[in-house]
């Protein structure tokens, strides 16, 4: 189980955000397996005010009824607050494996990475959006890069092994999607 606290404070930052996963047994049993935040050793990015890292998480199995592993089992953890570069709230996804240490097999989608076509736009606050299917990891982008919002579907295979699949773009006004509305991508399932 993982469960986001995007409102953590840091000793010295507010809302810089943690997830704590736990392990239950078939018996009822709690245990934590580790905490993520960006203080974790090997987990990318500082822990800075507003990060609100956990604010959206999502977990997948993507070979049920099998030994879990880094590849196959999979949380995604928003960072809608994450400033890339200069560029202030743009955001991210960070993707961990609930095995092993924080941070060792992470990867982190955002504009530019894992096929997400575009740059980081400042305010899109990606990873406040997000969800994980058994063949893609879904973001939604209300915030831009269009006036109306986007969502995009990312494959597993560009996450886990840096593949290099299309990843799907909506957006109002493509592809069949009406060109109308505000804020397309607020909740995608």
């Amino acid at each position: 189980l993982a469960v986001g606290s995007p409102g953590e404070d840091n000793s010295t930052d507010a809302d810089t955000g943690r997830v704590v996963n736990l392990r239950i047994t078939a018996a009822g049993a709690v245990s934590e397996l580790a905490e993520l935040n960006q203080g974790s050793a090997n987990v990318s990015g500082d822990p800075e005010a507003g990060d609100r890292l956990g604010e959206q998480v999502s977990a997948v199995s993507l070979a049920p009824g099998a030994v879990a592993s880094t590849k196959n089992t999979l949380i995604a953890v928003g960072v809608p607050g994450e400033d890339i570069g200069t560029v202030a709230d743009a955001g991210s996804v960070a993707v961990f494996a609930p095995s092993g240490a924080p941070g060792d097999n992470e990867v982190v989608v955002e504009p530019g990475k894992a096929g997400v076509p575009g740059a980081s736009g400042a305010g899109q606050q990606l990873g406040g959006y997000i969800a994980a299917g058994a063949t893609h990891l879904y973001l939604g982008m209300p915030k831009g890069p269009g006036t109306r919002g986007s969502a995009y579907a990312v494959p597993w295979g560009n996450v886990t092994n840096a593949g290099a699949e299309t990843v799907v773009t909506y957006a109002p006004g493509a592809d069949g999607v009406p060109a109308a509305g505000v804020a397309f991508g607020t909740v995608v399932r």
